[in-house]
């Protein structure tokens, strides 16, 4: 019926309007952020370009509120139009009003969804990888998991923790001529004066097929990055998927920015459709009782 395809068409068109003004604000304000950090190595374009990557995950904490504030505006703007007079006057009544809002309604939780379980992760991982190479000049690359650096001798992995003042499974590659000549694994490294320390590490020695290997203490580790820079490259839990969030927590073994992986996180993603579904519903009795209000205005 085409008055029922009109008010769909209202409430997606009031669903837009809200999250255009949604997006205004959180890319203003996470511009104003970026731009404070900016230096000769993050330029304004790396904050322009980490801004808009991140706006779908950003926007997904917020599709909720959206579709509520959207459901809002739609009562507001058909209380008193001329399209309810005709609607009640052709028969279709309140409950066949807010019914035929229910396709568009469920789409847009779809989409929603989405966004926050996996365009807006994947998306937000991307652009903080971005971010963090650009910050450190491409010497460091964070993962779900792991910390990737570029060294004097070559290349570095490590895992951080949950304070960042603590490296956990730290292997470091020395590269000559495009080769691996050596490997080394320490399992642990702690921030003391200004270094990393290692209290413990074996180095490995390639050298004419054959593998050497020793024992060293108290090793000073060739990385000059601090905790505080460290943390403000670590993965944010927006930025993990729902697999990945259901993954982290039932491995049972935490890595790094997974500390901040609980139960509590993994819930709040599995239910924010539920949450979404009855806040709206909420707004959509809130509804009927305008329309009914309306209704007995009209007789």
């Amino acid at each position: 019926m085409l008055l029922s395809r009109y008010f769909r068409q209202l409430y997606l068109h009031a669903c837009v309007v809200v999250c255009a003004c949604f997006l205004a604000m959180i890319m203003c304000i996470t511009m104003i952020r970026e731009l404070s950090q900016t230096n000769n190595a993050y330029t304004l374009t790396d904050a322009l370009t980490y801004t808009v990557q991140t706006l779908p995950v950003n926007i997904g904490r917020f599709y909720p509120v959206i579709l509520a504030l959207g459901a809002l505006t739609w009562i507001a703007k058909v209380r008193d139009s001329q399209e309810l007079l005709l609607a009640h006057a052709v028969g279709l009544g309140k409950s066949r009003i807010v019914i035929a809002l229910m396709p568009m309604l469920l789409i847009l939780i779809v989409l929603g969804t989405m966004s926050v379980d996996w365009i807006g992760p994947v998306l937000g991982a991307h652009a903080k990888q971005e971010q963090t190479l650009a910050r450190s000049q491409g010497q460091l690359m964070t993962t779900h998991q792991n910390m990737w650096l570029k060294t004097n001798k070559g290349l570095m992995r490590a895992t951080t923790t949950k304070d960042n003042e603590t490296l956990v499974d730290i292997y470091e590659y020395t590269i000559h001529k495009n080769e691996i000549t050596s490997w080394s694994f320490a399992p642990r490294a702690t921030w003391q004066h200004k270094h990393w320390v290692v209290e413990n590490q074996t180095v490995y020695s390639l050298k004419d097929k054959a593998q050497k290997k020793k024992h060293r203490a108290k090793v000073f580790l060739s990385l000059h990055l601090s905790p505080e820079v460290l943390e403000k490259s670590s993965m944010k839990t927006d930025y993990y998927t729902l697999p990945q969030l259901w993954s982290s927590v039932k491995s049972g073994r935490l890595h790094g920015v997974l500390d901040r992986v609980t139960w509590v996180n993994l819930w709040l993603r599995v239910l924010n459709p539920v949450r979404t579904i009855l806040l709206v519903g909420l707004v959509l009795i809130y509804m009927q009782a305008s329309l009914d209000l309306r209704s007995a205005n009209f007789s």
